[in-house]
């Protein structure tokens, strides 16, 4: 880009036109006259296309910079429009869609700032459908989307999900997977596609870990924690019931975190390991252990910092601080908090069974059911939600409902003639079946349904309930009874449930009828949920009309819950096998699914159709960072980025495209990447996984976190010579400090007496932040630096005043190359205020032996006036002389005066 086609950002409208008509070969500069900051894809219903600029702020969970469709509106945002003096033209807070209208009059160009968001979140990457916290726009415009930053809630586009799947027998005897993950893009509609891919990284081993359910992720630190599970014929790991492992992703090895039960920290706290009695085919003790021993389900806080755990035996929470990296504590710095019991559970002390935990808006969400165990009375079956706030301390109630709704069939034949229902029962203490029309050989499958609320997860703002089977645990595959009398073989049928609850606004309400929210979904009135229907109406299989484990996990902005099932492929021929389902938010349907495990009928080691898979955990990375911003033409050399105006007083402030910008490491000369600004002069370094484009360098490893010492700087000399910045000079930075930041530039020369050139190049230091917290306030001004006009001006002065007018007058003795002057206003003197109120033509139409020029102002009310006048030559390049100044009010101390330079060019 030429220095000619910069300078011509200077001029108005007016005066451009009048240059085309004298120098055609200016014609190509009108494509400049736009601001580009993003293409977004489709207008929001809070603005119409009139007078307005809109759009929506919205939650970028992926942090691609497109508004995917699942990315809820982020509510109280603030956005402000600026006009081209600076000053707020009108302001508003994002409605509860995120969504937003400005009126701001068609054809005006205006500053649009992002402010005032919420707790956690950061400006996100700039993309299609995203731009910075500081942009620009004409209206009417309705298009223009801010995405956030939400570090907790970052997920990866294809994340590892992690479940814990089951091995027969005393684990520490035997090394056996127990700890797999499966991308999220696995699985299918159909076969092959659900067995893809084919095999499962393995994180731990049965002698390693033993057996677990509850699963939680550090990504800060790349470590997957599991805590021991109580399960009939599966034994603990060597950390005994007490134990919570950690697995480093990063080297690959498995450690017992912490153990709870232990000397050092809560002595017998979590129970006696009562596995082993009469051998682990019939394992006699472990019957009635199970849902009462060891752990429950295990969360991290929404920062990774603290280690949530449900211990089954004391039935408390457990706040467990790990820090990060992390580290087990001493005892005394858990906490340990009794889980309320229920006012409407008859022998609630007894009959109180916590399990589920799940985090959301700094809450920990504890689930827990009223078991009947004493009353066998099933009316009396009750499921509740607690939010504990770990502020306070407290428990609150968050949701409680029957479990004495319909359920269809546990075990059916084909037909459905044949049907044991799935009908919630009070637990058990001792063993009992309830036959089924495969309880004869070769199967001898046999149904007990025990509630056990093990999961909780959010979808926005809405609650999944993840519902296991007690029985499915409590029993085998083609294991025995804990009566070692009986011989003979047995099989159990979990038969669990997945739910939903919707936030109105004030509570959960919990599905009715398959509806919840205001959504109605196909599995309306068919006997087999609350109010007689199923939102989540296709967790099944066509022998099992409930085949959930329990285990659910939702990545934040998908468009489905994921939980643990059996029988996950929908064919007859497919059946006793361990897998995942993908159930999606909105229609209830089965999106696809994925096998884990497959299970031979001669084969016991795996656990079939009871309870043969656990939790589910998304191993999300942590957020990364985007620094850069822009580099644009500061046409009055105030050091901020002003809006472009569409009339013609003020000329406008465009982008630098084309420029060439160096990111280099702390030590000062290690380039890590390089852009070209785009279109609208932005530039952007990442270090998220993506595609880079010219102006945005993803995958850059060397941009870490909290580290100071970075440089942004513009150095390919070939810019400044002849290039986009060719005769620019650097505009002042950071002009008001840290109250202009994100709108005022920040580049610095090392010697700023020195032009710029090799060693002196315009540059920014960068300090990154944290985690997700992108950082778009490195900007660079210029303005134009060109040699004097070939002019020789005798004087400027104000020849006389004639209220309301102001006379001026001006003298040349010689021109060159000479196109005419603007002559500017401000109502105080400073540049960066003044209007263009008059464009002379030059008298001898270019050059010549010099003329004299004069203008009558017209002020606008009294008051003092500074005017400025600017020669511009033919290349329409322009430098600027004054002010004089005028006072129109006859009590003010300040005369017209007079400015006489005599400049020899």
């Amino acid at each position: 880009m030429t220095g000619a086609r910069i300078a011509r950002w200077r001029l108005n409208r007016r005066t451009f036109h009048i240059l085309l008509a004298v120098i055609p070969a200016l014609l190509i500069l009108s494509a400049l006259n736009s601001v580009v900051t993003s293409t977004p894809t489709q207008a929001t219903a809070a603005c119409v296309p009139d007078n307005q600029v809109g759009g929506q702020v919205y939650r970028d969970y992926n942090a691609n910079g497109a508004r995917d469709p699942r990315e809820d509106g982020s509510p109280g945002v603030r956005v402000t429009a600026f006009d081209a003096n600076g000053a707020a033209l009108t302001s508003t807070l994002t409605i509860s869609d995120g969504t937003y209208a400005l009126n701001v009059g068609n054809g005006a160009r205006v500053r649009v700032e992002f402010s005032n968001l919420p707790p956690g979140a950061f400006s996100g990457p700039f993309g299609a459908d995203s731009v910075t916290s500081v942009s620009f726009a004409q209206s009417p415009n309705c298009d223009v989307d801010f995405g956030l930053s939400q570090p907790n809630a970052y997920c990866q586009s294809d994340p590892d999900i992690a479940t814990n799947c089951y091995i027969f027998g005393p684990q520490t005897d035997v090394v056996s997977p127990v700890l797999v993950s499966f991308p999220y893009s696995a699985g299918g509609a159909s076969l092959p596609a659900i067995d893809d891919p084919p095999t499962h990284p393995v994180h731990a081993t049965s002698d390693q870990v033993g057996t677990t359910w509850g699963l939680a992720f550090q990504r800060e630190s790349n470590s997957l924690f599991a805590a021991a599970f109580m399960k009939r014929h599966t034994g603990f790991g060597p950390g005994g019931s007490g134990a919570i492992y950690r697995i480093d992703r990063n080297t690959g090895s498995v450690s017992a975190f912490i153990d709870l039960n232990s000397a050092a920290y809560f002595a017998g706290s979590t129970g006696a390991d009562p596995h082993g009695v009469n051998g682990y085919v019939i394992d006699t003790n472990a019957w009635d252990a199970v849902g009462k021993v060891a752990f429950g389900d295990i969360d991290l806080s929404e920062d990774g910092q603290t280690l949530w755990a449900i211990n089954l035996f004391d039935r408390q929470l457990y706040e467990i601080p790990i820090g990060v990296p992390p580290s087990a504590p001493p005892a005394a710095n858990i906490g340990r908090f009794p889980v309320p019991r229920p006012g409407d559970c008859a022998d609630a002390e007894i009959n109180t069974r916590p399990f589920g935990l799940g985090i959301h808006n700094g809450l920990t969400y504890v689930g827990l059911v009223c078991s009947a165990q004493t009353t066998q009375n099933p009316a009396q079956l009750r499921a509740y939600v607690y939010a504990f706030d770990p502020g306070p301390n407290t428990f609150a109630p968050a949701l409680n409902f029957s479990l004495d709704y319909p359920r269809r069939c546990a075990v059916k034949n084909p037909t459905g003639a044949e049907c044991a229902l799935a009908t919630w029962r009070p637990w058990i203490t001792s063993f009992a079946t309830i036959s089924t029309v495969y309880s004869v050989r070769p199967s001898f499958e046999f149904i007990y349904p025990q509630p056990w609320l093990t999961d909780i997860g959010f979808d926005h703002d809405d609650m999944l309930i993840g519902l296991r089977d007690r029985y499915g645990d409590q029993m085998g595959y083609l294991q025995r009874q804990p009566d070692p009398t009986d011989a003979r073989l047995y099989s159990g049928d979990a038969a669990g449930d997945v739910l939903r609850a919707c936030w109105n606004g004030a509570n959960w309400q919990l599905e009715n009828n398959s509806s919840c929210g205001g959504v109605a979904t196909a599995g309306a009135n068919t006997a087999a949920g609350p109010g007689g229907g199923e939102f989540y109406f296709q967790e099944n299989y066509p022998f099992h009309d409930e085949t959930s484990l329990g285990g659910l996990v939702q990545v934040p902005g998908r468009a489905d819950a994921i939980e643990t099932v059996y029988d996950p492929v929908f064919d007859p021929n497919e059946e006793f096998d361990g897998g995942v389902l993908w159930l999606n938010n909105t229609t209830g349907a089965r999106s696809k699914s994925h096998r884990i495990f497959s299970t031979l009928t001669d084969d016991p080691l795996t656990f079939g159709k009871a309870g043969g898979l656990g939790d589910l955990e998304a191993m999300c990375n942590i957020a990364p960072i985007e620094i850069g911003n822009r580099v644009w033409f500061d046409q009055n050399r105030n050091g901020i980025q002003d809006a472009e105006t569409a009339t013609d007083v003020i000329t406008p402030e465009l982008s630098l495209a084309g420029v060439t910008v160096h990111l280099y490491a702390p030590d000062g000369a290690t380039l890590l990447a390089t852009a070209v600004t785009g279109a609208g002069g932005e530039y952007y370094f990442s270090n998220a996984p993506g595609s880079s484009t010219a102006s945005a360098v993803y995958n850059i490893t060397g941009l870490v976190f909290n580290t100071p010492g970075y440089i942004v700087r513009l150095d390919n000399q070939a810019d400044y010579e002849g290039g986009p910045l060719a005769q620019l000079a650097l505009t002042p930075a950071n002009v008001n400090g840290d109250a202009d930041n994100v709108r005022d530039s920040d580049g610095m020369l090392a010697v700023p007496a020195d032009p710029i050139g090799p060693g002196n190049y315009p540059q920014a230091r960068v300090a990154t932040r944290g985690v997700g917290d992108n950082d778009h306030t490195y900007d660079f001004g210029f303005f134009s630096a060109r040699p004097a006009t070939a002019i020789e001006l005798l004087y400027f002065r104000v020849n006389g005043i004639s209220q309301p007018q102001v006379q001026l007058g001006w003298a040349t003795a010689a021109e060159i190359d000479n196109f005419g002057f603007n002559l500017y206003r401000a109502s105080n003197n400073d540049f960066s205020r003044a209007e263009l109120i008059h464009f002379e033509p030059s008298a001898i139409q270019g050059s010549g032996p010099g003329a004299t020029y004069a203008y009558t102002d017209t002020v606008p009310t009294n008051g003092a006036w500074w005017y400025w006048l600017a020669d511009v030559d033919t290349q329409a390049r322009e430098i600027l002389h004054g002010p004089v100044s005028a006072s129109l009010d006859p009590t003010a101390a300040l005369p017209y005066r007079l400015y006489l330079p005599i400049v020899v060019k």
